[in-house]
């Protein structure tokens, strides 16, 4: 009920300030993600190591004169992550790709431009809903390698988002660089997988640069 409230206040924060100019913008954005997992397998501690991947997507914002906002995303992002294993008593490596396509609705706070830029910084809630996943384990002494898709992944991930950005014009166009960091809040192992009694939750830093309109 709390969250619905705030949910409310939020909104009309937005829309009912009719002394301040109020308009739309828009972004489309390109970059790359560093993931990884914070949590143990159900083996015990684990040593994780990020993966690289690709991140890019679009947003559409809602800005007041005053510079507060609200921005909802599309987002495609890569998760996952590396580690050394024992699989069936053999030293092996498993590796965890997830494609999720991301939902993030962001509070956002534009300061007035500068002299060569404008800063912005933002932070909400975002779901994740898995697109594909991969797990695979390859003994390091042979090379063979085990795959499973999806089964061991959850679908539905959910967390936080915050970062900052910079926006420049450039030629006439605004372009924007920036930066953001996401914590999941669950843990996205399926109690019937290959990952079964694991705890592990999605952690990423994303970079990436786009254009403003």
């Amino acid at each position: 009920m709390f969250n619905k409230y705030v949910a409310l206040l939020s909104l009309g924060m937005l829309i009912g300030l009719p002394s301040q100019a109020q308009y739309l913008t828009g972004s489309i954005k390109i970059g790359a993600s560093s993931a990884n997992f914070e949590g143990e397998l159900a083996g015990g501690a684990t040593a994780w190591e990020g993966i690289l991947g690709i991140a890019a997507g679009g947003s559409i914002g809602y800005e007041l004169e005053s510079g507060l906002g609200l921005m909802a995303e599309l987002l495609y992002l890569r998760m996952g992550a590396q580690a050394p294993v024992r699989y069936n008593d053999f030293p092996a490596s498993l590796e965890s790709k997830i494609t999720y396509l991301a939902l993030p609705v962001l509070f956002q706070y534009k300061l007035k431009a500068g002299q060569y830029f404008a800063p912005r910084f933002f932070a909400g809630p975002a779901g994740l809903f898995k697109m594909d996943a991969l797990v695979a384990v390859e003994d390091r002494e042979t090379g063979a390698l085990f795959y499973e898709e999806d089964q061991s992944i959850e679908n539905l991930d959910w967390g936080l988002m915050f970062g900052g950005g910079l926006d420049f014009e450039v030629s006439d166009q605004t372009l924007t660089l920036e930066v953001r960091y996401f914590g999941g809040r669950m843990d996205i192992t399926k109690p019937s997988g290959e990952l079964d009694g694991s705890d592990l939750r999605n952690r990423s830093v994303t970079v990436m640069a786009g254009i403003l309109f």
